[in-house]
């Protein structure tokens, strides 16, 4: 008996389906900002990769520009807190419905 094997790798080749995949949970941040602390460079406004922040049009009592959040979309990449020779900014991760559910239950 004679075998076809391209026939039969062409026939499972064409049954092969693409992997399922879950698309990842997006990862949001939320932004802290001290403005006391900020001394106006905008640093951080100039290297946010998803420009969530501005400067804001009111002054600190040292006379600073400081930034403000002006679109919930942080990813919390903490590029802000790095660059900021102040230390006047820092994002944290926000908490999902499914983290709080699980931090608030009681251990026996």
């Amino acid at each position: 008996m004679r075998y076809d094997y391209e026939g039969i790798a062409e026939a499972l080749s064409l049954r092969r389906r693409a992997p399922i995949l879950v698309a990842p949970v997006p990862v949001r941040g939320d932004v802290h900002i001290q403005a006391q602390r900020c001394k106006g460079c905008e640093l951080c406004i100039e290297c946010c990769p998803v420009h969530v922040l501005r400067r804001s049009d009111n002054f600190n009592d040292a006379g600073y520009h400081y930034p403000v959040v002006t679109a919930d979309e942080c990813v919390c990449c903490q590029a802000c807190y790095k660059i900021c020779p102040d230390l006047a900014i820092f994002a944290v991760l926000r908490e999902t419905p499914a983290q709080g559910a699980a931090s608030t239950q009681v251990q026996p």
